[in-house]
């Protein structure tokens, strides 16, 4: 007579956690950005401990704090992108214009002047000029000016 096989039992799977904070954009810190998910409202709650930033989207049943981040993330290039076409469009209409005026008078276009230089500051505190640009802006072409 044989002997009875022994069943093993299967090893249990490990569920990889993901990270629930991240780094800011917009202030460089480490893990400083907490993501929060309310499920029973289907809500993802993103903000940052030391600039205050929020934001906040729908998400499904499927959805991870890391898949918050990444939305945030696509909606700031959205965001960007956006205002790079604005300022495309402003700098055709006025190229339009200046062509326009310099047919019209036979005259040279009159140029923009060059942006004021930021305020010197005697305290030992950083001055940071508030050009408009958005930290995650990474694309050069409109920062001609500065």
């Amino acid at each position: 007579m044989g002997k009875r096989k022994v069943k093993r039992k299967a090893p249990k799977k490990l569920k990889e956690k993901l990270d629930s904070q991240f780094n800011c954009l917009f202030c460089n810190h480490e893990k400083a950005i907490e993501c929060k998910i309310d499920q029973s409202n289907k809500v993802g709650h993103l903000t940052c401990k030391i600039c205050d930033v929020s934001w906040q989207c729908n998400i499904s049943y499927l959805d991870e704090p890391v898949d918050v981040y990444a939305a945030w993330i696509d909606a700031c290039e959205d965001v960007n992108k956006s205002k790079r076409e604005a300022k495309a469009r402003e700098r055709e209409r006025e190229r339009e214009r200046a062509r326009d005026l310099g047919d019209a008078n036979d005259e040279p276009a009159i140029r923009r002047a060059a942006p004021a230089a930021a305020p010197v500051s005697t305290s030992s505190e950083p001055v940071f000029a508030n050009d408009g640009l958005d930290p995650f802006d990474d694309d050069d072409e409109d920062d001609e000016d500065y």
